[in-house]
């Protein structure tokens, strides 16, 4: 998965009310690769769902 269908895919279920049900999702797999990170523009609501997944406690809070 690119880095922009991600962003794009965790924004809607934020826009729907379901964002930490799909970042569970994500978080699931040991290890994740995001491919083409900063090739195209994030706006303002991708770049915070981006950070959140560096956010310290994150995995451990989608995992519970």
């Amino acid at each position: 998965m690119t880095a922009h269908d991600l962003v794009h895919d965790l924004g809607r279920a934020y826009r729907e009310g379901w964002l930490d049900q799909r970042m569970r999702v994500y978080l699931a797999p040991k290890v994740l690769i995001i491919d083409e990170m900063g090739y195209l523009p994030i706006d303002d609501l991708g770049a915070t769902i981006s950070f959140s997944w560096s956010a310290p406690g994150m995995s451990k809070a989608a995992s519970s």
